[in-house]
């Protein structure tokens, strides 16, 4: 099986913001079928706890859009903050 978590970072982009939909379209059917019951509501949940961690933005609008974020364009204060409490 395939973490779903790496599955939607994977796909995800670093300069184009992405809806769940186009996500979703972008993922491969045998991935998919790795990932075993993935779900629009798994997908709400994975990017809502990877929003969490930093590793995702999301841009509010009409619709959502998701992106990627950088883990090295941190501010040090935020990559400090992140090692303590996690």
């Amino acid at each position: 099986m395939i973490d779903t978590t790496e599955l939607v970072l994977s796909h995800l982009s670093f300069f184009e913001p992405m809806t769940k939909g186009q996500l979703i379209f972008d993922m491969d059917e045998k991935e998919l079928k790795l990932a075993g019951n993935f779900s629009l509501d798994e997908l709400e949940l994975t990017l809502t706890r990877l929003e969490s961690e930093g590793l995702v933005k999301r841009i509010k609008a009409e619709e959502d859009t998701f992106i990627r974020i950088n883990p090295n364009t941190r501010t040090w204060w935020q990559r400090l903050y992140r090692k303590i409490f996690s």
